[in-house]
């Protein structure tokens, strides 16, 4: 029923302008993220996860699955900028106030990926480029899910 239920989600979002999908069931050392615009890959890197597994609990430091509506900018105590996230779904509603976010992070980068408090973190060279993706961009959607399947899907 999972299965069914990413695939409906992700050919839906497939056909928005920007969506960036973020594919968690990936081995972590595996390139994860894609930016997908006008339905063509723009952008792939790779990113952190959770160090608390699958979960929406305050204080779980855990991913929490589910779409996204990208926020506002801020800049980012692990350095330069970031962008806050709205949860629209029960799976990721408490995403305020876990304050999970995109962020660059130094522990993300070609060498390691180190496990997170369940932010969507890449490297500062990666966050660098999503800045300047997002920074005029309006109702971008964020999708994190699991597949197994590398190439499920045409961006992979």
């Amino acid at each position: 029923m999972y299965r069914l239920i990413v695939a409906m989600l992700l050919s839906t979002f497939s056909l928005n302008a920007q969506v960036i999908h973020v594919n968690l069931g990936l081995d972590i050392d595996s390139v994860r993220l894609f930016v997908i615009d006008n339905q063509d890959t723009v952008y792939r890197c790779k990113v952190s996860q959770g160090e608390g597994g699958i979960s929406n609990d305050v204080g779980s430091h855990a991913s929490s699955l589910g779409d996204y509506l990208i926020a506002e900018r801020y800049a980012s105590t692990f350095g330069g900028y970031g962008y806050r996230l709205d949860g629209l779904e029960c799976t990721n509603s408490n995403a305020r106030r876990r304050v999970v976010t995109i962020h660059g992070w130094k522990y993300v980068n070609e060498n390691q990926i180190a496990y997170g408090w369940g932010c969507i973190a890449v490297s500062h060279k990666d966050m660098k480029w999503s800045d300047q993706y997002l920074i005029d961009k309006k109702n971008v959607h964020l999708l994190v899910y699991m597949s197994k399947k590398k190439s499920e899907y045409n961006w992979e």
